[in-house]
C-alpha cells in the first residue's frame, strides 16, 4: 500500500509540472496575441468556456477507450496551436487541448491513489504557477521566452511519455458517491462558480513589475 501511495505522489508531482508548463504556454500564447485587442474579454471568455466545459465529455471519452494516451494528444495539440495563425483556430486547437491534457492528470492522479486525493491536489497546484508565469513572460516582453516555453512544452510531452510508460495505473478506479441527486446538482454549480471565479482572479492580477507601484 505504501509503495501504491508513494507512486501515486510520484504521478502527482509528474503531473504537476505537465499542468505547470501547459498553464505557462497558454496563458504566454494568449496574452501575447490578443492582450491589447478590443475583442480581450470575449477572448478569455472563449477560451475558458472551451478549455473547462468539454472536460466531462472528454472524461466520458476517456472513460470508454482507456487506451487513448489524452495527455499526449493534449500536449500535441496545443504544440500544433503555437504555429497557427488564425485566431480562432488557434484559439480553439490550445483550449481543448488544455482540456484534454486535465483530463489525463486527472485521470493519472485518481486512478493511482486508491481513494486519496492529495495526489490529484499536487496536480492541480501546479496550474496556478504556470498562470502567473505565462503572463508576465507575454507582459514583459523577455526575449527568451518563446524558445523558453517551446522547451518548457517539449519537457512536458517527454515527462507524460515517461509517466505512460513507467506506470500502469488502471488497476484502480476511484468511486465517488454523493447523497442525492439535489447535492450533486448543488456541487455542480459550486463547481462552476469556482471555476468562473478562478478565472476572473487569473485574468485580473496586474502582471507587470511596476503596475503595483504606479501613483
Amino acid at each position: 500500500m505504501k509503495n501504491r501511495i508513494f507512486r501515486a505522489y510520484r504521478i502527482g508531482l509528474g503531473y504537476c509540472f505537465i499542468h505547470f508548463a501547459v498553464e505557462t504556454v497558454c496563458f504566454y500564447e494568449i496574452y501575447l496575441r490578443f492582450f491589447n485587442m478590443n475583442s480581450w474579454v470575449l477572448i478569455a471568455l472563449i477560451y475558458d468556456a472551451l478549455a473547462f466545459l468539454p472536460q466531462s465529455i472528454f472524461g466520458i471519452i476517456n472513460d470508454r477507450f482507456p487506451k487513448i494516451k489524452f495527455g499526449i494528444i493534449g500536449l500535441i495539440m496545443i504544440g500544433i496551436s503555437l504555429f497557427i495563425k488564425q485566431n480562432w483556430i488557434f484559439i480553439t486547437m490550445i483550449a481543448l487541448g488544455n482540456a484534454v491534457v486535465h483530463i489525463s492528470g486527472a485521470e493519472a492522479t485518481l486512478r493511482s491513489a486508491s481513494d486519496k486525493i492529495g495526489p490529484a491536489g499536487v496536480f492541480v497546484g501546479g496550474g496556478s504557477f504556470g498562470v502567473i508565469l505565462g503572463q508576465i513572460l507575454a507582459l514583459n516582453n523577455f526575449s527568451f521566452a518563446k524558445y523558453f516555453v517551446l522547451i518548457l512544452l517539449l519537457l512536458a510531452l517527454v515527462s507524460d511519455i515517461i509517466i505512460q510508460i513507467k506506470n500502469d495505473y488502471q488497476f484502480h478506479a476511484t468511486d465517488f458517491s454523493y447523497a442525492s441527486p439535489a447535492s450533486f446538482k448543488v456541487i455542480i454549480i459550486m463547481m462552476f462558480v469556482t471555476v468562473a471565479v478562478r478565472a476572473y482572479v487569473g485574468y485580473s492580477i496586474p502582471m507587470r513589475w511596476n503596475d503595483t507601484t504606479k501613483e
